[in-house]
């Protein structure tokens, strides 16, 4: 296997450039529609000049129909692994859920603290970063005049295949 030089690779040099975005005034019936369509549990929140303000989940949706807003650690782990959702979950929530769907949008129930690293990060930072704050993905995300716009993701995955050929 090939010896990974950390030290040389940056953030920039692995991370996915395609990330599936939600706007800040994205309709939750429209980010329900597209977490099932791209079969994802969670996005980046974007504002109309590209700033990342904020990020969504499935869990964000169910929790917000039922009533129970708590910003507890779990809020971070937004892209643990894909939850399952059983349509009879779904069907005990009912009318109210898909009603609330469509009155609420992305920035009323998004996760405001997202957790970023720059472009030029080490891998190691990458790496640390994921451990300190104990997430699956971390966002790439270059500091301009309207605060953070997003360049890419880096996935638990993308770390690991610097170690394999």
């Amino acid at each position: 296997g090939k010896i990974v030089d950390w030290a040389k690779n940056e953030a920039k040099d692995i991370m996915q450039t395609t990330v599936v975005t939600v706007g800040d005034d994205d309709p939750l019936s429209a980010v329900h529609r597209l977490f099932i369509d791209e079969e994802i549990s969670g996005a980046p929140v974007v504002a109309d000049h590209g700033e990342v303000v904020g990020v969504i989940t499935i869990r964000d949706l169910l929790r917000d129909n039922c009533e129970e807003r708590s910003v507890e650690r779990s809020d971070l782990e937004y892209f643990r692994d894909y939850v399952q959702l059983e349509v009879d979950d779904l069907r005990a929530h009912g009318e109210t859920y898909v009603t609330r769907l469509a009155e609420r949008v992305a920035s009323d129930v998004m996760t405001s603290l997202v957790i970023t690293v720059d472009p030029e990060a080490t891998i190691q930072e990458v790496v640390r970063i994921v451990l300190e704050n104990k997430v699956h993905r971390v966002l790439v995300a270059e500091q301009g005049e309207n605060g953070s716009s997003l360049a890419g993701i880096i996935s638990l995955f993308d770390l690991v295949a610097l170690l394999g050929d």
